[in-house]
């Protein structure tokens, strides 16, 4: 799946967790590489 939209953030029970504002949800094929890495600091 490819998602479209905005970060922001949102508190439940006083924690804050990441939230996505969905604009756009597309099917697409599998990806060679389906996993999402933290950029490294150069």
């Amino acid at each position: 799946m490819k998602i479209t939209g905005l970060l922001d953030e949102t508190t439940y029970k006083g924690t804050v967790f990441p939230l996505v504002k969905v604009n756009k949800i597309e099917k697409i094929d599998k990806p060679t590489d389906p996993y999402v890495y933290d950029a490294l600091p150069q």
